[in-house]
């Protein structure tokens, strides 16, 4: 594995909770929800975190997404890129 194509896998500080068919992060800290914090996540943003749940390469997360959503790939590329820095800043993605 290189530096270019490092792994990603889910914080432990945050949670998937599905509430009246939307779909949110929770950051949690000590144990403690932070409810004000909340995020939501589109279908595709929800496959990607599930995926998460073991470390995955960009690579790995955008052909999935590619044969899941039939779309090409170079946009598919970016936007999985710019979703997994955003959620990185936020704390809940970690390089594993």
């Amino acid at each position: 594995m290189t530096e270019k194509d490092p792994r990603y896998r889910r914080a432990a500080s945050a949670v998937k909770r599905c509430v009246a068919g939307e779909v949110f992060l929770v950051p949690v800290a000590a144990g403690v929800a932070d409810v004000m914090s909340l995020y939501v996540l589109n279908p595709t943003a929800e496959v990607i975190w599930d995926l998460l749940d073991e470390p995955r390469s960009l690579n790995e997360i955008c052909e999935h997404i590619q044969q899941v959503t039939g779309e090409a790939g170079g946009h598919v590329r970016e936007d999985c890129s710019n979703f997994l820095t955003q959620m990185e800043r936020m704390g809940l993605v970690e390089r594993a």
